[in-house]
């Protein structure tokens, strides 16, 4: 007995001791925190060895799972290919997810190939929907004598479905849908009050099929608003996995809605008068807009668009989430783009997914544009529909589709994704999902294959040399943003309804990520001036309002279980009552709800701490933590720097400062301000990020080291040599070189063509390493990133800005071997390629676009790319405190 109590009390002083432990040390890897990808299998064409190959390289790398969209196939391949959901591709599939489960990685699976679901078991009367209308214009007296089916042949609607046949006056509306003969005609005689016009309205077809299919997945698009034919669908995946249960991925995948011109149900008018107690028929002529945009077609536009978004949440994405629970997979889901309230499509899935597309215009020295780009749809107020919903509905998991289209082909470098992944992070995504990797064999040649839009995060890449520190720096991040619960300060009410009545033009209105700027203006402006404000905010639906509830303390408690401060809701004409109702409630309860037509002012007055560091322009977020504090993620994003004191909007006892890039920490100074709250000193230069951690009690931790001076910086000019590790086309020798110089510079004409590693080799002589704490080595402008060993030592990699590195425990006093070696981008070589006509673009659909959208273009004309140190490198002594 004695014993066993020893043993018990034991293990009590040690678990007591390992959770004591735990908040101060950096948070244990799970592998949803590693960056995942969306890996392209072209054709289908797999192979047992090619895929162990790119598992265990993405392993090795520090990927964490792979989510599988089966894509057209490589020219010449056809012979490879495997039609989707075959024996074989499901053979191809069990290989997949035996090997991810060896090496600790997870799998997902787009619900179809390419996008959007579809394929070749949808049949017209299964596939997406459209309106399509007749007109006649009938003087009083006489007689319409027409068929109404089968269309005609001019129309390419043959399995278009009549519906119904309306005559409208000046004064009168009549259904004469009864005077359709059982041959198919309308014979009508108008009346008078004419002259009339007459419309035919069908449930026609878009015939749209699935967007860059692969074998055995191309045929038509489903038709979203049919549940018969969503679950017809879906019975193509419980066939395939049908004994093979244990292939299941961990969730199921649906890209951004692209169903173009899907405007249209064939029981829409039954649904219709369900929701709204009257005939959308007898408005037909303000619908389609013959009378302008008049008040009754803004309330008919309202009625239609709320109709059309429920029937997409009840019949698709609901349908969808039951199937998938029923195989005990989750769902992750882009519902931008679909002709809904996106907040409530996301609250209502597993996996909310947001994307970034375009390249952001940053502010910070040192970053290079990596060539042609298009502009960035990936603001924070696009990106926070997905966190906000996941926030208020308690999804711990945020996902974003990353990079895709950042910079044009062969252009991207490590250093321009880290700024864009930071933006999205401080959005509240923990999910980086890369778009993409496209899958090549192991032995394929140079470039591999490739997608169109993906940014290309795969073996067969130059930058896939130092990715591992780009995913060592996701993963730590994102461990810190998947702990606690969101910490958001405002509630920024969302006026869906609002933005269905006012806008105008065509009746099917979606929510496209690249038409936000037009679809909500205000709300982007609104956003962005809550922001620079100095607060974080999330939208907030009607729906999601509903389930809100007031703490003791006059928090805003949402059913995901994270509190707010407060509401703002803006001007708007159009406001649900029940939700004018609800507010009221919460604000008798308590809650701070304010009305405002002036943002700036609402939020103002508020009487809510804002965040010093938002407010000076920081990107940033905050969560409450484990240890009864907050953990921030903040990145500067901005030519500006941080060099002191700065107030944090909470309360602690200390504060520990965590690096992400290097994986250092420490305690860092903080004194209590005079409004109560925390202060800590912060040091922070252009592209640099850091974690901040905060605590309720003191933490016994080492300090964290702040630079406090920095010395003469030692110029490294001469004595440089130069040669090459690895080249395509191959370049043998070293160079010598008085100064240090680019590589494309060096007097050999495989310089300007090449993709590869340089090597850089330099004796620098210190006299006396003692006169400072540590030393810096600047690298200057790097393409495109570099690892460096001093003296036979590593010292680390380098492939965001600023790229700088901590070298002095590595230095000695008198001479010391500095060897750096860089990587470049490979779009020097494809170029070359071009010029030479080497056929590379082997792929059979979209085949290598240009970012530009140029419909002629020769990656032949780009000029050289710079490769290797294109600047001054010195080392600068530094003493700490």
């Amino acid at each position: 007995m004695k014993f066993l109590i020893f043993v018990l009390l034991s293990n009590f002083a040690a678990f007591t001791a390992a959770w004591a432990q735990a908040p101060v040390d950096w948070y244990a890897e799970k592998v949803e925190n590693r960056p995942f990808v969306r890996w392209w299998w072209h054709g289908s064409a797999v192979d047992s060895v090619g895929l162990t190959y790119n598992l265990e390289e993405f392993a090795r790398q520090g990927i964490g799972g792979v989510e599988i969209t089966p894509i057209y196939g490589v020219k010449g391949n056809e012979a490879n290919d495997i039609p989707y959901l075959s024996e074989k591709w499901m053979d191809m599939l069990g290989h997949t997810v035996s090997e991810a489960n060896r090496l600790g990685l997870k799998v997902d699976m787009n619900n179809g190939t390419g996008w959007p679901f579809g394929g070749p078991n949808v049949s017209p009367s299964m596939s997406a929907r459209k309106l399509v209308t007749r007109r006649w214009e009938v003087p009083e007296s006489h007689v319409i004598d027409e068929p109404m089916f089968p269309l005609p042949s001019e129309m390419k609607q043959p399995d278009a479905t009549f519906q119904r046949a309306i005559a409208v006056s000046r004064s009168r509306t009549i259904d004469i849908t009864d005077r359709v003969l059982k041959d198919g005609s309308l014979k009508w005689k108008a009346p008078e009050g004419g002259p009339w016009r007459v419309y035919a309205i069908y449930s026609g077809r878009t015939y749209q099929k699935v967007k860059r299919a692969a074998p055995g997945g191309a045929g038509l698009v489903l038709n979203h608003y049919d549940s018969i034919a969503v679950r017809k669908y879906l019975a193509r995946f419980d066939e395939a996995f049908e004994g093979r249960e244990w292939m299941i991925p961990d969730s199921f995948f649906n890209d951004s809605y692209e169903v173009y011109g899907s405007d249209w149900s064939d029981n829409l008018f039954d649904e219709f008068q369900r929701d709204h107690g009257y005939d959308l028929a007898s408005g037909i002529h303000e619908f389609l807009g013959d009378n302008g945009n008049s008040p009754e077609r803004k309330r008919l536009l309202h009625d239609y668009r709320m109709t059309l978004a429920r029937i997409l949440e009840e019949n698709f994405t609901r349908v969808w989430t039951e199937w998938a629970h029923s195989h005990n997979a989750r769902i992750r889901n882009q519902s931008h783009g679909s002709p809904a309230n996106i907040l409530d499509i996301y609250a209502a899935v597993d996996i909310p997914e947001c994307e970034s597309f375009g390249q952001t215009d940053f502010d910070i020295p040192g970053l290079h544009s990596s060539g042609p780009s298009r502009p960035s749809d990936a603001a924070p107020s696009v990106l926070k529909f997905a966190s906000s919903a996941a926030h208020l509905a308690g999804k711990p998991m945020i996902s974003a589709e990353t990079l895709t289209w950042l910079t044009e082909h062969f252009h991207t470098s490590l250093a321009r994704c880290k700024p864009e992944i930071d933006q999205m992070l401080c959005s509240g995504v923990n999910h980086v999902y890369f778009h993409g990797a496209p899958y090549s064999p192991k032995d394929a040649t140079f470039p591999g294959w490739l997608f169109y839009a993906s940014v290309n995060m795969s073996p067969t890449a130059s930058l896939w040399e130092d990715a591992d520190g780009l995913f060592r720096y996701i993963t730590r991040v994102q461990s810190f943003l998947s702990a606690g619960k969101p910490d958001n300060d405002i509630l920024l009410y969302f006026p869906y309804e609002e933005i269905i009545t006012r806008h105008g033009g065509g009746h099917y209105l979606m929510f496209d990520i690249h038409k936000m700027d037009r679809v909500m203006p205000d709300v982007k402006q609104w956003v962005a001036d809550i922001m620079e404000a100095g607060y974080d905010v999330d939208y907030l639906s009607d729906r999601l309002i509903y389930s809100l509830t007031v703490t003791t303390d006059r928090r805003l408690l949402s059913r995901g279980g994270n509190s707010y401060r407060a509401i703002i809701v803006p001007r708007v004409d159009y406001i649900p009552d029940l939700t004018l109702d609800k507010l009221r409630k919460l604000s008798d309860m308590g809650a701070n709800v304010v009305f405002s037509d002036d943002i700036s002012s609402a939020v103002g007055s508020l009487g809510v701490p804002s965040e010093h560091l938002r407010r000076s322009g920081v990107s940033m977020i905050r969560r409450l933590n484990e240890a009864g504090g907050h953990n921030y993620f903040i990145s500067m994003l901005r030519d500006s720097v941080i060099d002191g004191w700065v107030p944090l909007a909470v309360n602690a006892r200390s504060v520990m400062i965590f690096d992400p890039l290097t994986g250092r920490k420490g305690l860092a100074c903080s004194r209590i301000g005079i409004d109560g709250n925390i202060e800590v000193k912060l040091q922070l230069a252009p592209g640099e990020s850091l974690l901040l951690k905060t605590f309720p009690y003191d933490v016994d931790v080492a300090s964290w080291r702040y630079v406090a001076k920095r010395g003469t910086p030692v110029d490294i000019v001469n004595g440089w040599s130069i040669e090459f590790l690895k080249s395509d086309p191959q370049i043998d020798g070293v160079f010598m070189t008085d100064t240090l110089a680019e590589w494309t510079s060096l007097p050999d004409p495989r310089v300007r063509v090449n993709s590869g590693i340089a090597r850089y080799r330099v004796n620098v002589s210190i006299p006396d390493v003692s006169v400072s704490d540590s030393w810096l080595l600047d690298l200057g402008d790097v393409r495109e990133s570099a690892c460096v060993t001093v003296n036979g030592k590593e010292a680390g990699c380098v492939w965001s800005v600023p790229m700088v590195l901590d070298v002095g425990c590595l230095l000695h006093s008198g001479e010391n071997e500095l060897v750096i070696d860089v990587t470049n981008l490979p779009a020097n070589r494809i170029a070359d390629y071009e010029r030479r006509g080497v056929e590379w673009r082997i792929f059979k659909d979209a085949n290598i676009a240009s970012v530009t959208n140029a419909k002629k273009f020769s990656f032949g004309d780009w000029e050289v790319v710079p490769s290797g140190l294109n600047s001054k490198v010195k080392l600068i002594p530094v003493i700490y405190e």
